[in-house]
């Protein structure tokens, strides 16, 4: 009789538990994210879910949805691929594309990795002469155009409050000021290499070469 009944519950259970699996994995994260739900990659990053996030990244069918909120999640959880891309994204020389990174991704970023980029765009200045010249020629001929490496001045500032570098409120100011700012951003990186290291994601192993980054680029999924 026992038996019988124990049977009985058994049976009863088993489509419930077939139910309940279903239903997990119907509303697993994974799932959620390729129904659009980018609250789901938000949650893998809270989780350290990189294995997820970089099944999402190399998925055609979720990259046509377009990638760089999944790209930066990556990045943040310190993805050497997702690094390695928006370090080769850093080497444009467009100033409004840099200005738009800028903003839109590494503000977002942050870490010893950002500190790396803006750092390097100090040095950048010659790379948007020619973006610089052409719009004089164009639509910007009567409009004073920010250098990146003025840009990003308040970034940096924003990135390491401790330095307690401030930076100007006004482009005119900022473009007269930002030789002695550079300067003093350039001593301070430099004899506070221990503390910023702490910040991740790290910029070890990463390549800003733009020979390595043509070649790397031209592998990875397509932004849309």
């Amino acid at each position: 009789m026992r038996r019988v009944l124990l049977l009985i519950i058994v049976a009863t259970m088993l489509p419930l538990l077939f139910a309940q699996s279903g239903d997990s994995d119907e509303h697993s994260l994974i799932a959620r994210a390729r129904r659009g739900d980018d609250s789901a990659i938000s949650e893998m990053e809270k989780r350290g879910d990189v294995e997820d996030l970089n099944l999402l990244l190399h998925d055609p069918a979720y990259a046509q949805r377009g990638t760089i909120h999944l790209r930066l999640a990556l990045a943040r959880l310190g993805d050497r691929e997702s690094l390695q891309y928006f370090a080769c994204r850093s080497l444009t020389d467009d100033i409004d594309s840099m200005q738009l990174l800028l903003r839109d991704e590494f503000d977002h970023i942050g870490g010893a990795f950002t500190v790396e980029v803006y750092r390097r765009l100090f040095e950048s200045d010659q790379r948007f002469m020619t973006f610089v010249n052409r719009s004089r020629e164009g639509r910007y001929s009567d409009v004073v155009i920010t250098l990146p490496s003025v840009q990003v001045l308040p970034y940096l500032s924003k990135l390491v409050p401790e330095a307690k570098i401030s930076s100007p409120v006004y482009a005119e100011q900022a473009t007269k000021d930002a030789p002695a700012l550079k300067q003093q951003w350039r001593r301070w990186i430099e004899t506070h290499k221990h503390e910023i290291y702490e910040k991740r994601p790290l910029p070890t192993g990463i390549s800003f070469e733009e020979h390595f980054c043509k070649s790397f680029m031209a592998h990875q999924p397509p932004e849309n």
